[in-house]
């Protein structure tokens, strides 16, 4: 048991440079992924958003133009003549 112990320790110490390297590059590759995958989510939200910001735009343009038509019809029927332009 002590035998293997050794030869891992000494395996360890031959390569650990190779190891270090390694696990910097692991850690380097999961930050990557990271931000990509944070940048996905942010550019979807965004677009979400301007979608919603659309809608409630065309809603509000839907609401004016409904109260002018509301407006329109009242003056109408008030006053009969104004429909001969």
């Amino acid at each position: 048991m002590n035998k293997i112990k050794k030869d891992i320790v000494a395996h360890i110490q031959k390569h650990h440079k190779k190891y270090i390297f390694g696990t910097g590059v692991g850690f380097g590759l999961v930050i990557v992924k990271i931000i990509a995958i944070s940048g996905v989510l942010l550019g979807m939200t965004a677009i979400v958003s301007r979608s919603n910001t659309i809608n409630n735009e065309n809603e509000e343009i839907f609401q004016a133009i409904t109260v002018f038509n509301k407006m329109d019809d009242l003056l109408h029927q008030r006053c009969p003549r104004t429909h001969q332009l």
